[in-house]
């Protein structure tokens, strides 16, 4: 929190994919004018419920964010489209390189996405919904209909999708996870690194 404004802010040191998250989620909310207060509110009520700490064993403020956009993605009919599901031609191509230090390792991140959203102002215009609905159709959602065995959040595609868990038995010819046989854990991907789930530290 700065001190003399008492605002809160994150700081980003030496992590360039930071910038691109943000610029994503900046892009998604002007796109529709509920996205910045739903996200306001759902992190103003999991914040005074004490359930915005990942270093406590609940979800990150990004994790928050990314349910949030899944959620209005996945809406009937949709409020929100993916930027990155996108024809080439309207991408803004875009890689990072990550390097991990002490394993040596080094990422190429596919950063790409559709930054007109120009293209995007009434596309949700169809659903009619208010922030207030929608706010409690998100916590009615995740608490109540959302299979965390067998479905995980995955913005960059749109919503939500099976479990590469799930997937991959079912290329193995495995018997098949049907809804409620699967490990109970939450799972949203990261838009940007394809196997990072932003929520596992919930427990």
């Amino acid at each position: 929190m700065d001190p003399f404004s008492k605002i809160n802010c994150d700081v980003n040191c030496n992590h360039v994919l930071g910038v691109h998250n943000s610029e994503l989620i900046r892009c998604y909310a002007m796109i529709d004018p509920r996205v910045k207060p739903l996200i306001y509110n759902v992190k103003a009520l999991v914040k005074a419920h004490r359930i915005n700490d990942s270093s406590q064993g609940t979800l990150s403020s990004y994790a928050y964010v990314m349910m949030i956009l899944g959620f209005l993605q996945a809406q009937e009919p949709p409020i929100l489209p993916s930027l990155q599901e996108q024809p080439k031609e309207r991408l803004t191509e875009l890689f990072v390189q990550l390097n991990h230090e002490g394993r040596g390792g080094r990422d190429l991140i596919d950063c790409s996405f559709d930054h007109d959203i120009d293209r995007y102002r009434n596309f949700g215009a169809a659903n009619t919904k208010s922030v207030g609905q929608l706010l409690i159709e998100f916590f009615e959602f995740y608490c109540r209909y959302f299979d965390y065995r067998t479905l995980e959040v995955n913005v960059r595609l749109g919503g939500y999708r099976v479990q590469r868990e799930v997937l991959r038995r079912r290329t193995l010819g495995r018997k098949e996870l049907l809804p409620g046989q699967g490990e109970k854990k939450l799972i949203v991907m990261d838009p940007f690194i394809l196997d990072r789930n932003v929520a596992g530290s919930c427990s």
